[in-house]
């Protein structure tokens, strides 16, 4: 599974989490998954007001 599909699947979980939080459970770089974050990633995710990352697919 790449990157880009493990991000969505925690999205789809629903907790709001950070890109730092996502990084740490996924054993990657912060800098990637905000690459991914703000690339790849399909419109439906975008940061909330609180600047975590919500999924609506």
């Amino acid at each position: 599974m790449d990157l880009a599909s493990k991000i969505l699947e925690m999205l789809a979980e629903g907790n709001g989490l950070k890109a730092s939080q996502m990084a740490k459970q996924l054993n990657v770089d912060r800098k990637q998954i905000n690459a991914t974050l703000y690339g790849p990633l399909p419109p439906c995710c975008g940061p909330s007001p609180g600047e975590r990352f919500v999924g609506d697919a």
